[in-house]
């Protein structure tokens, strides 16, 4: 986690309360403090994602609210986003908006990542999300129940711990996306690092900030703790905490908004 400062809570604490100052009393020098109700505290902006063309975008924020103690699920990803969500909040998927009780070890969710350009002009979104879905389905035919060894370390791992890669990548050759002749088992630190390698390419071919689906690693159990509403002015509903994509209501404290 970055600093509280960062947090919706202390969102909530600054667009009611204001932001804490501190100075030295002239006369005594004791520090003094207290909040300070400044234009700034409500004047708060974040980054939002077109859902159908994957751009990004800029949201005003209309209000912050305290949503009182509710149940919420840690989501944790591949890539190491961890986000704490309620029951009825939504993340941004390659199949739509899902709730964490929809969700399960395996399956996509979005985060944010830089995207070649060229790679973006080529691949329209729901296209993209396609070929995620079909990859997803191959899982069950193409690793072995009992754990396979990964393709680049050569090391044996448990099926849950495996991925599927391209080993051509899609955005090197859009003819190989679809043919399991093309995909292999991957640990997910191989297939951390292959991707991050791809990526590097991308930067320097020119690249974007865009959507990037990611595996779902682990939903914890159900907890109890402080939650808040993030209201944004349309059209776009949703916003990034902790990398990943999600509607604007319903977080605990510790998403960082970007």
């Amino acid at each position: 986690m970055g600093s509280h400062n960062n947090t919706i809570g202390r969102m909530w604490e600054n667009w009611h309360l204001g932001v804490y100052s501190e100075w030295k009393h002239p006369a005594s020098g004791q520090l003094v403090s207290r909040r300070i109700m400044n234009p700034s505290c409500r004047e708060l902006w974040v980054r939002s994602f077109n859902e159908e063309s994957g751009m990004p975008v800029t949201s005003k924020v209309r209000e912050v609210a305290n949503n009182g103690v509710q149940t919420t699920f840690r989501v944790a990803t591949a890539y190491g986003n961890e986000l704490h969500v309620t029951t009825d909040h939504k993340l941004f998927t390659p199949t739509g908006w899902k709730r964490p009780i929809e969700l399960s070890a395996g399956d996509y969710v979005y985060r944010q990542s830089k995207v070649a350009i060229a790679l973006t002009r080529q691949i329209p979104p729901r296209l993209r999300e396609g070929i995620g879905i079909w990859t997803q389905l191959m899982r069950e035919e193409l690793i072995p129940h009992e754990g396979v060894e990964c393709y680049l370390c050569g090391n044996f791992f448990e099926r849950s711990e495996l991925h599927l890669d391209h080993v051509v990548p899609v955005a090197t050759d859009l003819e190989l996306a679809l043919r399991k002749a093309n995909l292999k088992p991957t640990c997910t630190t191989c297939h951390r690092q292959k991707t991050d390698g791809e990526q590097s390419i991308a930067v320097r071919q020119g690249s974007r900030i865009g959507l990037r689906p990611e595996q779902v690693t682990s939903i914890s159990d159900p907890v109890n703790e402080e939650t808040y509403h993030l209201f944004l002015d349309g059209p776009h509903h949703n916003f990034v905490a902790e990398g990943l994509i999600v509607q604007s209501h319903g977080y605990a404290s510790d998403p960082r908004p970007h």
